[in-house]
C-alpha cells in the first residue's frame, strides 16, 4: 500500500478489521496472530507497532515499525517448504535481500539501507525448491549492491551442487564485474532484470537515477557474455517527457530485449509525487481508484505532451 491508502482502504471498506503497514510486516503479523491466539475478543493493539485496527468505531493507528538492523527475523522456510506439492508451481519467490541506498524520487524504498538475510538460510530453501519450481525469483531490490555477500552465495549454491534457475534485479551500473556475472550464471542465475526507467538523460537526471546510457550497453554486453538473459524495464509519463524522449525509448524498445513497458505511477509519499504537485499536474491526492486506474492509464496530461498522444504512443 502507498503512503496515505492504507487509511483510506479502512474508511472506504468497513470488513477490512486490520492494516499491515511499513516496515517488516511479517514480524507485524506474527505479533498479531500471537494475541489473537491469546485472546480471541482482544480489541486493542496499542502495544504493536506498524497496525492500523478499529477500536469503537474509531480507526487507531500505531505508527510505521522501524526497519530492522537486519533480515535474521526472517529465519529459514524450509521445514514450511517441505509440507507443500511444489510441483504445482511454476515459480516461488524468495526472499534474498531489502533496501537501496539509492535515491531514485519514484520508489517508494528509496534510500534504504540494504540488507541480506543469511546465506545458509537461503541455501536451505533452495535446496527443498530445485527441480520442483521452474522458475526461482530471489526478491532483492539491489542484489548487487554487496558483491562480497552476492559472491558467497554463489559459491554456497556451487558448493552445494544447486540445480536451480534463478532470476533477481540489479542496477545497470552495477554489472561491470563480468567474472562475478560470470560466477552468478554458473550458480544458476539465469535472467537479471535492470530498471532503466527512461531513455533520456535529462529525465534520468531529474528522478536521480545516477545512470547513464552508457552504462546499459555495458551491462547488456556483460550479460550476454556470462550467458545470462538481460531484461530493461522502461516507464513513460514522467512530467518532463516529451516527443523526443519517447523517440529515444522507441529506439531502446528495438535495440535491447525490454520486458516492462508502464506507465509513470507518482506513489505519495516519494518525492516524484510531490514533483507533479508542484507543477500542477494532480487536481486532488491520489487514492486508491486512481492507482488503479493508472495502471493503464495517464493520470494527467503532462506539459510538453498530452494524456491522448502518450497512449497512441504506448499503443
Amino acid at each position: 500500500p502507498f503512503e496515505g491508502t492504507e487509511l483510506e482502504a479502512m474508511q472506504k471498506y468497513d470488513y477490512i478489521d486490520f492494516v499491515i503497514r511499513l516496515y517488516e510486516r511479517e514480524y507485524t503479523i506474527g505479533l498479531l496472530l500471537l494475541e489473537l491466539e491469546k485472546n480471541p475478543k482482544k480489541k486493542a493493539f496499542t502495544d504493536i507497532k506498524g497496525l492500523m485496527f478499529r477500536l469503537d468505531g474509531k480507526i487507531i493507528d500505531t505508527g510505521k515499525r522501524k526497519p530492522f538492523d537486519d533480515l535474521s527475523h526472517l529465519i529459514s522456510t524450509a521445514p514450511l517448504l517441505k509440507t507443500i506439492n511444489l510441483s504445482k508451481y511454476r515459480e516461488l519467490y524468495i526472499e534474498a535481500g531489502r533496501g537501496c541506498p539509492f535515491s531514485c524520487t519514484f520508489c517508494f524504498y528509496s534510500a534504504t539501507r540494504p540488507r541480506k538475510r543469511k546465506i545458509d538460510d537461503i541455501i536451505s530453501e533452495l535446496k527443498v525448491v530445485q527441480r520442483k519450481v521452474p522458475h526461482i525469483w530471489l526478491h532483492d531490490l539491489n542484489m548487487l549492491v554487496d558483491e562480497k555477500w552476492t559472491n558467497e552465495l554463489c559459491d554456497k549454491i556451487i558448493e552445494n551442487n544447486i540445480k536451480a534457475d534463478w532470476g533477481t534485479d540489479a542496477r545497470l551500473d552495477e554489472c561491470s564485474n563480468l567474472e562475478l556475472l560470470k560466477k552468478m550464471r554458473k550458480a544458476g542465475c539465469y535472467l537479471l532484470a535492470f530498471g532503466l526507467e527512461s531513455a533520456d538523460q535529462d529525465i534520468l537526471e531529474k528522478i536521480n537515477k545516477r545512470i547513464n546510457m552508457e552504462s546499459l550497453g555495458i551491462a547488456i554486453k556483460n550479460c550476454r557474455l556470462a550467458g545470462i538473459h538481460p531484461e530493461v524495464n522502461i516507464m513513460y509519463g514522467f512530467p518532463w517527457e516529451t516527443e523526443s524522449s519517447l523517440k529515444k525509448a522507441e529506439k531502446i524498445l528495438r535495440e535491447v530485449p525490454v520486458s516492462t513497458l508502464s506507465i509513470v505511477r507518482p506513489l505519495r509519499g516519494t518525492a516524484l509525487y510531490a514533483d507533479f504537485k508542484k507543477m500542477g499536474l494532480l487536481e486532488k491526492e491520489l487514492g486508491i481508484d486512481d492507482y488503479v486506474f493508472m495502471r493503464n492509464n495517464p493520470i494527467s496530461d503532462l506539459p510538453n505532451i498530452s494524456k491522448e498522444n502518450i497512449l497512441k504512443w504506448h499503443r
